[in-house]
């Protein structure tokens, strides 16, 4: 998952191609895997290291994403942000699990640690840097990833995003599970302000909102009415939920008819659930727990970067065309996928092979020696 992320960042050449305009910089793309180190501190630590090493802070842009239980970090919402930013950015992603996000739920603690660990590291570094010399800072976070990022402001409400340095955040497919979202979407609580939260299963209820309303508005949760993930849970077992409430007041695509059984609405929800993850690579699309079409326009609008329609529509069929691409690479090269230094080093190898046999071997006198002067004490 780390390398996948890292090898698709869009450099300025493509950003050019695709915007009609000159791109400010090159993206920065950092990945720490669980293997990157043995720790979570140590793993925040050279995430922060990293960060500092590329750049990453120079940019406009610092985008905190939050993966889902695999490591997988969102193709789409770190491409338009590239894209939009014209690569005045950098996405910072931190594995907590490397499991399928329906087999990490026993993760979300993890996570939920690791991502406030990460922001207050991120937060102190900032606060080193002059203010007009600090980018604006996103919270991104996909499913599993989303409930992970939200709860590590669990207890904090919304001045709990905002002490901890975070500008914007953009959550898709929530999982119902999220404690933050039901403390401050059902809950009364003083520590929440509505008015910089917004719900929306598109961008045309995002639209038709009073400008005023909009620009108030810093936290989005993009939730589609028939997305499984966002709806199931154990309470369904035991409690009709607010979904199934009067047939007239439902949300679209709520069957009318549909009433909740105990037991058996649970059953219901759960093959939903499982239906709702289905997507065609290359097709973007905004139904059930696929909110790639949602990425290009809820990005422009909310981060305010006023692209025109013709822009983002470039921007999507890159992105799709991409991700097409990446499929197939990966499907022609087994599930794991074949490394691209692998690739690039056998194109060489077939291009000058007496060249690259000396290059190998040179490695190898170097790699012996090295060897040698250690066992004999040095360096």
């Amino acid at each position: 998952m780390g390398r996948r992320f890292v090898w698709t960042t869009r450099i300025p050449e493509i950003i050019e191609e695709v915007t009609g305009e000159k791109a400010k910089a090159m993206p920065v793309r950092v990945f720490v895997g669980l293997q990157s180190a043995e720790t979570e501190e140590a793993r925040v630590a050279l995430a922060i290291d990293e960060l500092e090493r590329t750049g990453a802070f120079d940019r406009s842009w610092l985008m905190i994403t939050t993966p889902t239980g695999t490591g997988y970090g969102n193709y789409a919402a770190a491409g338009a942000l590239e894209f939009l930013s014209l690569g005045d950015c950098a996405n910072v992603v931190m594995q907590y699990g490397a499991r399928p996000s329906p087999i990490s739920l026993d993760r979300v603690s993890d996570g939920r640690k690791q991502a406030r660990m990460l922001v207050d590291a991120v937060k102190a570094k900032l606060e080193e840097r002059p203010a007009d010399q600090r980018p604006t800072v996103v919270m991104f976070g996909e499913s599993l990833g989303a409930w992970s990022s939200q709860d590590a402001f669990i207890d904090q409400g919304t001045p709990g995003l905002i002490d901890a340095g975070i500008d914007y955040a953009i959550w898709i497919g929530t999982p119902m599970e999220s404690k933050w979202k039901e403390q401050v979407l059902r809950d009364v609580r003083p520590d929440v302000d509505r008015s910089l939260l917004g719900v929306f299963n598109n961008i045309g209820e995002w639209e038709a909102l009073p400008d005023s309303e909009r620009e108030r508005i810093r936290y989005v949760m993009i939730t589609h009415y028939n997305d499984g993930v966002a709806v199931f849970g154990p309470g369904l077992v035991v409690q009709a939920p607010e979904w199934l409430g009067d047939p007239d007041t439902r949300p679209p695509r709520v069957p009318k008819s549909q009433r909740w059984i105990p037991i058996t609405t649970f059953i219901q929800a759960l093959i939903d659930n499982k239906n709702a993850a289905r997507v065609e690579p290359g097709v973007f699309d905004a139904d059930g727990h696929d909110y790639r079409a949602d990425l290009v326009p809820f990005s422009n609008a909310v981060l305010g970067f006023d692209v025109s329609e013709e822009r983002q529509t470039a921007i999507v069929t890159a992105l799709e065309t991409e991700e097409s691409r990446r499929t197939r690479w990966i499907s022609e090269r087994g599930k794991v996928g074949e490394s691209m230094a692998a690739i690039v080093l056998d194109k060489i190898r077939q291009q000058d092979p007496e060249a690259f046999a000396a290059a190998v071997s040179g490695v190898e006198r170097d790699f012996v020696a090295d060897h040698d002067r250690a066992q004999d004490g040095g360096d």
